[in-house]
């Protein structure tokens, strides 16, 4: 298990990977599709049936991944001031497993208050996230490549580049 404390606000991964948030959820930060406060650990229901294994927070914002085994993913949620979510790219109205209309973008300066997934700068699917972490309204991502074994970090940045 792991737990992330934020501005306000806290994220707790279980032994299973559930995401709980709770504290200030005035940005959408919680993840709920919302921006009203939990004041007890409450399950992010977008994110059930994705075990989790890293978590951070920040001021207004907070990210989750997988573990390897588990698609190595990332997912962001809250303030998006900075572009500090790292959702740059991808087009709404794309469906998800359950043929949902899923969200997958957030302009700068605007919060999200679903979790999204964060696509990294170039198109190749062979990246694993290996850490992540918030500091006000920044976050960083280490990516492991597997083909080639190469560690990158990204800065979830709206318009920054990593290096290949």
């Amino acid at each position: 298990a792991r737990v992330a404390a934020g501005g306000r606000h806290s994220i707790a991964l279980d032994a299973d990977g559930v995401v709980w948030t709770f504290g200030w959820g005035l940005y959408g930060q919680l993840g709920h599709d919302d921006a009203e406060n939990r004041y007890l650990p409450t399950h992010v229901e977008s994110l059930m049936g994705i075990p989790c294994a890293l978590a951070a927070a920040g001021k207004e914002h907070s990210v989750v991944a997988t573990s390897a085994e588990h698609g190595g993913a990332c997912y962001a949620f809250g303030s998006n001031r900075d572009g500090q979510l790292g959702v740059w790219r991808g087009l709404d109205g794309e469906k998800d497993d359950r043929d949902a209309e899923v969200q997958t973008t957030c302009e700068v300066g605007r919060t999200c208050g679903a979790p999204l997934l964060v696509e990294f700068y170039d198109d190749d699917d062979d990246d694993d996230v290996d850490d992540v972490k918030c500091a006000g309204g920044s976050t960083r991502v280490v990516v492991q490549r597997r083909s080639r074994g190469v560690l990158r970090v990204h800065p979830a940045r709206g318009t920054a580049r990593g290096e290949n």
